[in-house]
């Protein structure tokens, strides 16, 4: 979901799901239009393993993206991921690190994202 980017037109072979946000979008409309525009189709294609590019940049503090996630909101996007990954691929999840230019967001997100990423024993 970087700024200027993702259609929702664009879909690839059925297996990219984009939402469109606007500039000052809150945590509660961001979470409700993940759910609905990402994380239900993800559920419906039931992906043998989920690639999560990890940016931070929707971020309250963060410069670039003007979204208004608090770090908490990463660790409920990232579990209600795993839990769907739980669901259809045996847990497989891939994460890779991408954006944050707000080092202390970014470090309270990567935490958080981490925290969900942890297996439950």
């Amino acid at each position: 979901m970087f700024p200027g980017t993702g259609a929702e037109n664009e879909t690839g072979a059925g297996n990219i799901f984009n939402a469109t946000l606007k500039a000052g979008t809150s945590s509660k409309e961001f979470l409700e239009l993940f759910d609905s525009k990402v994380l239900n189709p993800i559920d419906k294609f039931k992906p043998e393993v989920i690639l999560i590019s990890a940016g931070f940049d929707a971020h309250k503090r963060d410069p670039l993206a003007n979204i208004n996630l608090e770090s908490e909101d990463f660790f409920k996007i990232t579990k209600n991921i795993i839990d769907i990954a739980k669901t259809h691929s045996k847990g497989r999840v891939i994460s890779f690190l991408e954006g944050g230019y707000d080092l202390q967001a970014l470090s309270e997100s990567i935490i958080e994202h981490l925290k969900a990423l942890k297996p439950h024993v």
